[in-house]
C-alpha cells in the first residue's frame, strides 16, 4: 500500500538445509540432538505442508438452513506423508555423510540395532529416530499431528524395524541480515530407492526424495545442534 516500507525478499542463495535425529544429551549437552549441515545444496528444495481432514456437509431435505453444518470425515489422510525433495552436490567433507544421517546405509546393513546407525562412527550409542516422536516433545519439539480437534496425536512407529527418520530444519536470511524465515519438517523418511547419485562433467549430484510423516513448524533460528561429523556445538 502507499507510503508502507517494502519488504526484503528472501532468496536460495541465503538459504541452509540442516538434518536432524531425536538424540538427547549423547554428545555431553542435554537436550542437544546430533545434526548434520548439508553444504553446497541446490537451490531446488520443495516441502509440503500437512493435509487436513476431508468434510461432508449436511442439509435439511438438501436445502440450505440454519441447521446444516459439517462433519469430519476419516482421519487416515493424517497418516499420509507428503513429498520432501531436493538435491546437493557431494563434496570430500561429507562423501558418505548425507546418506549415513538419513538412514539409507544403515537399512542395507544386517540387524535392527540402532546403536549401529552412525555417521561415521558418531554417535557412540547410534543415531534416534524422529518418527513416532513422543507428545512432550524431545527438549525441542513435539512430534505427531493435528487431529479433527485440534489435540496433537502421536503418529505410531514404521513397522519396518529397518526404517528411521530425522527432522529437517531450512532457513532463509534476507540479505540485510535483519530476519529469518525458517521451518522444521518432522518425521522425514528416505526410502533407499528414491535417492539417486549421478554425474556430470563438474560435479556428482544426489538427489533426495523424502515422505514428511509429521507436522510443519515455522522458525525463527536455526536449533542448537551437535555436528556428528565434529562433534562441535552449532
Amino acid at each position: 500500500m502507499p507510503g508502507s516500507k517494502p519488504g526484503i525478499n528472501f532468496q536460495g542463495m541465503d538459504g541452509e538445509v540442516r538434518f536432524i535425529d531425536k538424540s538427547q544429551a549423547g554428545a555431553g549437552a542435554s537436550g542437544t540432538p546430533f545434526g548434520l549441515r548439508v553444504t553446497f545444496a541446490n537451490m531446488d528444495l520443495s516441502v509440503p505442508f500437512p493435509p487436513r481432514v476431508e468434510e461432508t456437509s449436511r442439509e435439511d431435505r438438501e436445502r440450505l438452513t440454519v441447521d446444516a453444518h459439517y462433519l469430519p470425515g476419516s482421519e487416515m489422510v493424517l497418516l499420509d506423508a507428503g513429498d520432501v525433495s531436493f538435491s546437493a552436490v557431494l563434496s570430500t567433507g561429507e562423501t558418505d555423510a548425507i546418506l549415513q544421517m538419513i538412514g539409507v546405509q544403515w537399512a542395507g546393513e544386517e540387524g535392527t540395532n540402532k546403536a549401529t546407525w552412525q555417521v561415521k562412527g558418531t554417535p557412540a550409542a547410534g543415531l534416534v529416530s524422529t518418527k513416532s516422536r513422543g507428545l512432550t516433545g524431545d527438549g525441542l519439539y513435539i512430534g505427531g499431528r493435528i487431529d479433527s480437534k485440534g489435540s496433537a496425536i502421536k503418529l505410531p512407529d514404521f513397522g519396518d524395524l529397518k526404517k528411521v527418520a530425522v527432522d529437517m530444519e531450512i532457513g532463509w536470511t534476507d540479505r540485510a541480515g535483519a530476519s529469518r524465515y525458517g521451518m522444521r519438517i518432522k518425521e522425514v523418511y528416505f526410502s533407499p530407492d528414491a535417492q539417486k547419485v549421478g554425474e556430470a562433467v563438474d560435479q556428482v549430484t544426489i538427489s533426495l526424495s523424502g515422505k514428511m510423516y509429521g507436522e510443519y513448524q515455522r522458525i525463527t533460528a536455526f536449533s542448537r545442534l551437535m555436528d556428528v561429523l565434529t562433534s562441535t556445538l552449532f
